[in-house]
């Protein structure tokens, strides 16, 4: 099944199982205007590759989108700017997609399956595994946020795909 991935907010990959159809990322620190059009594209692009689902971390909320008191208070900017972020993937995923389904995990959802652990304590040590490891898998150079989004696509698409249909 193909699945487009995103590590919000500027990392996204469109994968199909073992397969990298496409990924990218903006610069940090792009202006809102300027990555609402991003996603725009990003997410045409996803669907005229075949996306069917977009898989989105969803580090700092519950599954139903709500953020819990105790990890609110505890939540500086830039984790509520990246949730707001996320809110414009998904959105514009179901604008154009005509409400194709959302898949919502938490970093270790997708780390586990994918790289056989939850990796590393340290934050960068976890990322550079995720850039390591999809890079050498796929045969090609990601960034950190492509990586992480091709991680999230590939354990919703490797996943979808076991699922028998009835």
């Amino acid at each position: 099944m193909i699945v487009l991935g995103v590590d919000p907010p500027n990392g996204w990959a469109v994968v199909d199982g073992d397969k990298l159809l496409g990924s990218a990322h903006w610069p940090k620190g792009v202006p809102d205007s300027r990555l609402a059009r991003e996603i725009r594209v990003a997410v045409g692009s996803a669907l005229k590759a075949g996306a069917e689902v977009l898989a989105i971390e969803g580090q700092w909320i519950e599954w139903r989108g709500s953020v819990p008191a105790k990890q609110r208070a505890g939540m500086g900017r830039s984790a509520l700017v990246t949730a707001g972020h996320r809110g414009m993937w998904v959105q514009e995923w179901l604008r154009q997609s005509d409400g194709a389904p959302v898949e919502v995990l938490q970093p270790e959802a997708w780390r586990k399956p994918v790289l056989g652990t939850k990796g590393p304590k340290d934050r960068d040590a976890r990322k550079d595994q995720a850039i390591r490891f999809m890079s050498a898998l796929y045969g090609v150079k990601l960034s950190e946020d492509e990586a992480e989004a091709v991680g999230i696509a590939r354990c919703v698409s490797i996943s979808l795909r076991n699922v028998k249909k009835p």
